[in-house]
């Protein structure tokens, strides 16, 4: 606890010295101002500039330690772990976002989580990873769509990548390995994603006019709806002209939805990674790192 002083608390000894000083020493031998005299009040008076000095600070200080800085809420990006959730995307999620978002705490949710409600209010942006996306459905439908969509209503952030771009779309249509043609509850995006663009691990999307390889698996594209006057497309297919990468302002929210995974970066890649895919992609790192800031700072405006 600061203990508080009074400038005149710390000195009274001092200027009541003054006067004694005065008639004791300088003028009462032989009415003469000795030497002795003289060096006494100066020193006398110096303390008690001295004093009132240091009191002075040590106010301020106790001022300045009583006044509490305002707490700034640690805002998070919190990418969805639960069932579904491929362990490779979830990786590379964390990875990206911890590099590309130092200044917020990246963290795991799970459904359970999403559904109790209390993220939102430190929520910087909500990441659905790559994965199944008819799984996630299993444990969000209902109320935590709810929460997420009122989330990005509010101001919120939601990046959708490969299952997660399907899982916020309004309907599905895949065909791989098993059959998909139904529509989805969360609708971030009132336009169908249809899937797989490519068996390919790699593809060409292009942005602006610049070709860029990006990693990808089971990824769609997104066809758009009749009204789209809140959906923009950043990134087509270069094979077929179709939006691999979209935006969509969804009242206050920012959505972003990829069919690619944009969020792979070549270094992290695992060993089960054809060297091939692995080299095209670690010569054209710097350029995607770029497209993924720009991806990002979408959700900082």
């Amino acid at each position: 606890e600061v203990q508080r002083l009074n400038p005149s608390e710390c000195t009274f000894v001092l200027d009541a010295s003054v006067p004694w000083i005065i008639d004791n020493v300088m003028y009462k031998r032989e009415g003469a101002c000795s030497l002795f005299g003289c060096c006494a009040m100066f020193f006398v008076v110096g303390m008690m500039i001295a004093a009132q000095s240091f009191c002075a600070m040590r106010m301020c200080k106790g001022m300045c330690l009583d006044k509490k800085e305002p707490e700034v809420p640690e805002r998070v990006c919190y990418v969805y772990d639960d069932q579904g959730v491929g362990a490779e995307s979830k990786r590379h999620a964390l990875h990206t976002l911890r590099t590309f978002f130092p200044m917020c705490s990246v963290e795991t949710i799970n459904a359970e989580t999403v559904i109790q409600g209390k993220w939102q209010e430190s929520a910087h942006l909500f990441v659905m990873p790559g994965g199944a996306a008819t799984p996630y459905g299993k444990k969000l439908n209902g109320a935590g769509n709810d929460i997420i969509r009122e989330y990005v209503k509010g101001g919120g952030g939601y990046l959708g990548i490969c299952a997660g771009a399907y899982y916020a779309s309004a309907h599905v249509e895949y065909s791989f390995d098993v059959e998909i043609n139904e529509p989805k509850e969360l609708r971030l995006f009132d336009g169908c994603a249809v899937g797989p663009v490519t068996r390919n691990m790699l593809t060409n999307i292009e942005i602006d006019g610049d070709v860029l390889p990006a990693y990808i698996h089971g990824g769609g594209l997104f066809e758009l709806p009749k009204q789209c006057h809140n959906v923009r497309v950043i990134a087509t297919y270069e094979s077929s002209g179709k939006p691999a990468v979209v935006s969509v302002q969804y009242q206050s929210g920012v959505v972003v939805l990829s069919g690619p995974h944009i969020e792979f970066m070549a270094q992290e890649l695992n060993e089960e990674c054809p060297e091939d895919v692995r080299q095209t992609l670690k010569k054209t790192q710097p350029e995607r790192n770029a497209f993924i800031h720009y991806l990002l700072d979408l959700f900082s405006g």
